[in-house]
């Protein structure tokens, strides 16, 4: 029986359609997320369930779902609101990186039933930002303005599969054991990344220039969160594919 992987979504509300004149869609809120993790759960031996925000779900609601998966996986996506980690937000608009709170508090929520049923838990770009912030970190709004760096880390989305830069990888990390290399290149889609690591977390990667890449949590429970999107490369680099099998080899465990 192959292992059930919820995927997290995104909301999309219909002023957004609006703004772009998409008038037949008009007055629909709509859940969504990239093919790309439903395709790399699949080639990876689990069959992908994707999870919807849902808006009158109570705890019970939420902690039946996710004793329904054998893992979860948090996808990437709009920026968490920066009032979770104590900085006034400022509500710009600025396209699909807009944060939405009401994702956030969904999303903590999913990870809070998650922690507490002992299931295995992905994070991707956005995903490890909502890790690090649920367990006390903080994140940069914007690393271009608030960091030095050589490193565009918001590459162009048109070619999602392209290296973007390198990271170097902790030999004593799971994601060495995933790749076994300490050193591998990566592509880059976030203005936003971790600027004080919650203290149940450790660094596993690195960029070039220091923004933290990768972290796992030093408990009981299997969390790792990663930077960069695997699930983007993986058909031009089935290397990339590792990630999620050994993710769900994690799922098949317990």
């Amino acid at each position: 029986m192959k292992p059930f992987i919820g995927i997290s979504t995104s909301i999309i509300n219909s002023e957004e359609y609006e703004k772009n004149n998409v008038v037949h869609l008009k007055g629909l809120n709509q859940s969504r997320v990239s093919v790309d993790y439903s395709n790399a759960v699949e080639r990876a031996g689990g069959l992908p369930f994707l999870i919807p925000i849902l808006k009158y779900a109570d705890d019970n609601v939420i902690d039946e779902i996710i004793s329904r998966v054998d893992g979860i996986i948090f996808t990437g996506g709009s920026d968490i609101d920066s009032s979770f980690y104590g900085i006034e937000n400022i509500d710009e608009d600025v396209g699909i990186m807009k944060s939405n709170k009401t994702r956030d508090e969904f999303e903590f929520r999913l990870l809070k039933s998650a922690i507490k049923l002992n299931k295995p838990i992905l994070g991707i770009c956005r995903g490890i930002q909502l890790l690090n912030v649920y367990f006390g970190g903080t994140l940069y709004k914007d690393i271009n303005s608030e960091y030095e760096t050589d490193i565009n880390h918001l590459g162009p989305l048109d070619c999602k599969y392209k290296k973007n830069h390198e990271i170097e990888i902790d030999k004593n990390s799971k994601l060495y054991e995933i790749y076994n290399k300490n050193k591998i290149q990566v592509n880059s889609f976030h203005h936003q990344g971790i600027k004080k690591v919650a203290k149940q977390f450790k660094v596993i990667a690195k960029a070039t220039d220091n923004i933290v890449e990768a972290i796992e949590y030093e408990g009981n429970n299997f969390i790792l969160g990663l930077q960069f999107h695997p699930e983007m490369m993986f058909e031009n680099d089935e290397e990339q594919l590792s990630v999620f099998k050994y993710f769900i080899k994690k799922t098949e465990k317990l």
